[in-house]
């Protein structure tokens, strides 16, 4: 069932159930929902590189939403057992590999505006701080949340183009720093997939009301920035 020896949920493809591992043992957390229709260019599978680190493949796939829109997170795996992020919102990527986490302020005392010395990455400001739902998941992800769990954390903007996210989990207290930069998919080695379905996916269009014949907007779930 898990392909990557440090990934802690599992999605299986077969009947849709969210499965963690707790050491020995395994925990069902039951089926999740179905994703919600993004117009990706990524799927489960793909094979890239990035940098001359290992050969990396898209392992898992997690939705967030943080009220006003959902993006895509994508779980790299590369060939040596590490893994990154590569985060996907309109028609933007970045890429989030882990660094060293220093002394950091808790989630209920960080503010944007706010310095914070990250360590070798160097200072970094914060230009967000949200919680985000967990709406789904496929594939494999290095963590063992349940889905529907509203996740902690805080994104900075840094020197020399440097983006860097404190994860919080579920509490107040960072559990994970991830530094990276905006990247394109040539970066990573990565073709953009074409089909119908993507072509068609989230596209925000206007609708008349059936009984008034007002006009109804319908809101694109990706459109949103999670990285200032």
């Amino acid at each position: 069932m898990f392909a990557l020896g440090s990934s802690l949920l599992c999605v299986c493809e077969h009947c849709g159930s969210a499965v963690a591992r707790k050491g020995a043992n395994l925990a069902d957390y039951g089926k999740v929902a179905a994703l919600i229709p993004t117009p990706s260019v990524l799927a489960l599978g793909m094979d890239g590189d990035y940098e001359g680190a290992p050969p990396f493949r898209l392992m898992g796939r997690l939705q967030l939403d943080w009220g006003q829109g959902t993006w895509d997170e994508w779980m790299m795996g590369f060939g040596d057992g590490t893994w990154a992020w590569l985060s996907e919102s309109q028609g933007r990527f970045h890429y989030m590999g882990q660094a060293a986490l220093p002394p950091a302020p808790r989630f209920d005392q960080i503010e944007v505006g706010q310095t914070v010395d990250l360590g070798p990455p160097g200072t970094f400001v914060v230009a967000e701080v949200r919680s985000a739902r967990f709406v789904t998941a496929q594939g494999e992800l290095p963590f063992d949340v349940a889905p529907g769990s509203a996740l902690n954390y805080a994104d900075l903007s840094g020197p020399g183009g440097q983006m860097a996210t404190l994860d919080y989990g579920t509490g107040d207290g960072a559990e994970a720093l991830y530094v990276g930069r905006e990247v394109s998919l040539a970066d990573l080695g990565l073709r953009p997939r074409e089909d119908e379905d993507r072509r068609v996916a989230a596209t925000g269009e206007s609708l008349k009301c059936t009984q008034c014949g007002g006009p109804v907007e319908i809101r694109a779930p990706d459109r949103t920035e999670r990285v200032a």
